[in-house]
């Protein structure tokens, strides 16, 4: 049987880019542990848009993207738009 998983829509900031997406999150796991596990330096959004944050233009939009945790900024959870 496959464990449970949702995907969690958020938007995480970087120092030069916004990345709107979605983390998968397994059944029990939070949003704050998936990005403070030390064991993985690189975090999965899925459904990625890139945007600049300096003008707000998109790009880069992929079916998913690697996020190196050490360049994030902040992690904001959000609606489903």
């Amino acid at each position: 049987m496959a464990p449970e998983k949702t995907e969690q829509p958020v938007i995480v900031y970087t120092r030069l880019h916004r990345i709107e997406g979605a983390v998968v999150l397994f059944k029990g796991e939070r949003l704050g542990d998936k990005f403070n596990q030390t064991e993985r330096q690189f975090e999965s959004i899925e459904h990625a848009r890139v945007y600049a944050l300096t003008d707000d233009r998109l790009v880069h939009e992929a079916p998913s993207v690697a996020v190196n945790k050490n360049h994030v900024a902040l992690v904001v959870p959000r609606e489903e738009t």
